[in-house]
Formats: C-alpha cells, structure tokens, sequence
C-alpha cells in the first residue's frame, strides 16, 4: 500500500495517518500489485514469474478494487530507478521472469536501494504500531 501525492512522490507518513482513519480516502491510496502467489485455492509460487504475472494481469483487469494497480515489468531498470530515487522510494526489486518465487534473499533476484533513503526514513518506525486492512478483490 502506498499514498502519492500529485507530483507522484511516496508519502509514508501521510500513508500511515491515512490508514488510522475510519474510511481512508480510496482516491490517495494505491495497492500496488507486483506478483500473485496463490488464487483460489492454487499454490502459484512453483510457476514462473512470467506465468504469475500473465494470471495477476487477468486478476487485476476483473477487480473492482479501485485503488489496486499492477506493476508493470520495466525493461530500462535504470529510468526506473532513478525515478524511484527521484521521487524518494526505498528501492527496486529485480527479477527473473523464469523464476519460481522463493522467500528471501535469492540468486534470481536483486534488491537495490535508492541513496539517502534509509536515512531520511531512519525514524519512521519508532512508536508506530503494524497495521493491516484487507481487501477483497
């Protein structure tokens, strides 16, 4: 889950303070889906990530969440990191799309962060309490 402000940057804070209100405003939050793991009843992580991804497009074009949005596969990795930096997000993931999903680090994938970002955000968790609202799609 994520806020963006108009000019398309991450508001942490502001997504927090979102999220402990009665009704959150549907129109500031995005759920930003990137893989499906299990539908249905059906374990999907022994699939490729390029399959997963074909069944979350399927899945995601049928909701009716309206804040729930796909990510795209991106083929210049480095526009979308310096984006990511730009705007202040934590980083990007990078995957094989013939990989199964595993939990953890993994040679199929890379996790980079963007520069200054652990800084900025080094007190973001002090006194905040984890919380969790479920959808349906």
């Amino acid at each position: 889950m994520v806020l963006i402000n108009p000019g398309g940057g991450a508001h942490f804070y502001r997504l927090m303070r979102e999220m402990r209100t009665r009704t959150p405003d549907e129109f500031q939050l995005m759920f930003l889906a990137f893989d499906l793991l299990h539908q249905d009843g059906v374990e999907l992580r022994g699939l490729p990530l390029s399959e997963r991804k074909l069944d979350l497009n399927r899945l995601c074009r049928k909701s009716r969440v309206p804040f729930l949005k796909r990510v795209e596969t991106f083929p210049d990795g480095e526009v979308l990191f310096d984006y990511c930096n730009k705007f202040g997000f934590e980083g990007i993931v990078s995957k094989r799309l013939s990989s199964r999903y595993s939990s953890g680090p993994s040679r199929s994938g890379v996790k980079t962060k963007c520069p200054g970002w652990k800084r900025i955000n080094a007190g973001r968790h002090k006194g905040l309490i984890p919380l969790m609202r479920t959808y349906s799609l």
